[in-house]
Formats: C-alpha cells, structure tokens, sequence
C-alpha cells in the first residue's frame, strides 16, 4: 500500500514534534510488533491511516460528482 506524502505529512502536523519524535524513535529502535504497543507509534500509524482514509473518500466522492 502506498500512502501520500500529504497524509503523512499532515498526520506529523497534528501530533506536534514531541510526539512525532518519540514515534519515530520508537519505530526507529523497537521492532514492529513492540513498536506497534507503544502509544506514539501507535498514534501516528493511526492518524496517517485515518488521514489515508479520509483522503481516499474524498477521492471517491469527487470521480462520483464529475459530470460527462
């Protein structure tokens, strides 16, 4: 699965430095099952995942809207 840049990048905007960075270093050094059980990690994968969601919605409603 790919994800956007934008997602990620707005997912980052919306937890703050703090918390971006104890993900990242958790992602960093733990392995993926561990990392999954840690709150920040798990943040960011959830908010770049409903961001993701969002996205692809927003995506489907406007190939729905377009008028031939």
């Amino acid at each position: 699965m790919e994800i956007p840049v934008s997602a990620v990048h707005e997912a980052a905007i919306q937890l703050g430095i703090d918390t971006l960075a104890e993900a990242v270093e958790e992602l960093k050094k733990e392995q993926l099952t561990k990392a999954l059980e840690t709150s920040s990690a798990v943040t960011l994968i959830d908010r770049v995942a409903d961001l993701y969601r969002r996205d692809l919605r927003g995506s489907e409603n406007a190939k729905s809207h377009r008028t031939i």
